[in-house]
C-alpha cells in the first residue's frame, strides 16, 4: 500500500499506478471491514443496502456524475482514482469501482470466516462481479453490487446441493 502511494506521488498520471493504488486500497478496506461482519445475516443486510445504494448512485448520484465528468476530461479525472480503468480511444473507461472491489474482498473474507467452502468463497462473489461486467459490456455503466449481492445471497439462502440453510447459519471463528 505504501509503495502504491509513493508511486502515485512520483507518477501521478500513470494509469497502471492509479489502478494499483485503487486495487490495494479496496482490498485493504474490504478485508478490514469484513472483520465487522459477525454473521451471514449481517452480511446479507449489508449487501442489500449496498446494492440499493449502488443502484441509486449509478443512475442518478455521484457515480453517474463521476462517469459523466470523465467523458469530458482529457487529463486526469477523478474516476482514475476511484476505479480500475484504462484509456480507450482517448477516453477514460471504468472497469470496476473501488467500492465494488472492496465489497468483493469483504464478501470473500467474511464467507471464509463463516467456514464456507473455499471454492465458493472466491467463485460466488467473482461470478457476481463477472456478471456485472458482462452486462456492462452491452449496457454501459452498470452497478456491480446488485450482481455481487444476488450471487452471495443466492448461495447463502437458496437450497441446492449442500443445503443453503446450513451455510446461512454456520459460523466458524478463525484466528486473525
Amino acid at each position: 500500500m505504501a509503495l502504491c502511494a509513493v508511486s502515485l506521488v512520483v507518477f501521478p498520471g500513470n494509469i497502471v499506478v492509479t489502478n494499483c493504488f485503487v486495487l490495494a486500497a479496496a482490498l485493504f478496506a474490504g478485508t478490514l471491514l469484513s472483520r465487522q461482519i459477525g454473521s451471514p445475516g449481517a452480511l446479507a443486510a449489508m449487501l442489500t443496502v449496498a446494492a440499493i445504494v449502488d443502484l441509486v448512485s449509478t443512475h442518478a448520484g455521484p457515480t453517474r456524475w463521476i462517469a459523466d465528468q470523465a467523458q469530458h476530461t482529457r487529463g486526469l479525472a477523478l474516476l482514475q482514482f476511484l476505479a480500475i480503468s484504462f484509456r480507450w480511444k482517448g477516453q477514460l473507461v471504468s472497469v470496476m469501482g473501488v467500492s465494488d472491489l472492496m465489497f468483493f474482498a469483504l464478501c470473500a473474507c467474511a464467507m471464509r470466516r463463516f467456514g464456507w467452502p473455499e471454492t465458493p468463497v472466491l467463485a460466488v462473489p467473482l461470478l457476481g462481479i463477472l456478471s456485472a461486467l458482462a452486462v456492462g459490456l452491452f449496457a454501459g455503466l452498470t452497478p456491480a453490487l446488485p450482481f455481487l449481492a444476488a450471487a452471495v445471497l443466492l448461495y447463502a439462502y437458496v437450497p441446492f446441493r449442500g443445503g443453503a440453510s446450513h451455510r446461512a447459519h454456520h459460523h466458524v471463528d478463525c484466528p486473525g
